[in-house]
């Protein structure tokens, strides 16, 4: 039996190492063969213990390990010298849980509001100097489809300025001045001061448009996301064709896209929203 086992054991080894040889990064994968061996013995394990596990030499998991620790995905007991897990991984993981809990708590209030209104509905958050969307529902009259991972700036969308609103005038100063502002179509804005103002009256009134600012004859509407410390971290919108449709659903769809904001914000815990200023 034990003959077997470690027969097994080699075979397992032999296997990883194949696979690691298909990567095209292989530092990479190997590395990351030793971060799921930590995570799936759920204890602390030595230089040695982790290299025969792997099927790779001590000296490779070694330098593996030091980078791994230097970046704080690995912790190592400096009285036992065994590594273990590390904090980086957590909050890694955090950030991927948060963002799976606030798409699962928009998904079907997105869902219902783009039906109502035959708008298509998008969720998003700002990454670095863009805005990313997280999910996208089409919407019957609207034939641009925006897939969840794309980018977008934040100057030419509603998404993007009611996201901004989260900054108080002193820190987006600094994010302006380096901010990029393409013209995108004859209506974007690309003066920072404009923009600025923008965002002001986002951050006062509640929400935020855009006026085919980031394509041509788009037309939307955004509100922020907020968690339980009442902190802006997100921002839905609703977006059609047409300048005469826009203008006939805006009060209706500013009203509910609100109410949408607030259950879903409600849901990460808030406990409460400020109210939208009108429309107009």
């Amino acid at each position: 039996m034990a003959g077997t086992a470690k027969e097994g054991s080699s075979r397992d080894a032999a296997s990883r190492e194949r696979d690691f040889g298909l990567d095209p990064n292989q530092s990479l994968s190997k590395a990351l063969g030793i971060i799921q061996a930590l995570g799936a013995t759920g204890g602390d394990m030595g230089v040695r213990e982790l290299g025969r596990e792997l099927g790779m030499a001590p000296s490779i998991v070694h330098r593996l390990l030091t980078t791994l620790r230097n970046h704080g995905f690995v912790e190592q007991d400096l009285r036992t010298m065994r590594y273990r897990i590390g904090f980086g991984l957590f909050e890694a993981g955090q950030g991927y849980l948060a963002q799976r809990t606030l798409a699962d708590s928009a998904f079907e209030e997105l869902q219902q509001v783009s039906r109502d209104y035959e708008m298509a509905a998008y969720l998003g958050v700002i990454h670095d100097d863009q805005f990313v969307y997280i999910l996208s529902i089409p919407g019957r009259n609207i034939a641009t489809y925006t897939p969840p991972g794309k980018r977008a700036h934040l100057h030419s969308t509603a998404l993007g300025k009611a996201a901004l609103s989260c900054y108080s005038d002193e820190e987006l100063a600094p994010l302006l001045d380096n901010l990029p502002m393409p013209r995108l179509t004859r209506a974007t804005n690309t003066e920072r001061a404009r923009l600025a103002e923008e965002v002001r009256i986002a951050r006062s009134e509640g929400w935020a448009t855009c006026l085919e600012e980031n394509i041509d004859d788009i037309f939307a509407i955004g509100v922020p996301v907020r968690d339980r410390r009442g902190e802006v971290i997100a921002a839905i919108s609703l977006a059609c064709h047409g300048a005469a449709e826009f203008t006939g659903v805006r009060h209706r769809a500013l009203d509910d896209l609100g109410r949408v904001s607030a259950r879903i914000s409600a849901r990460l815990g808030a406990v409460s929203a400020p109210a939208l200023q009108g429309a107009v």
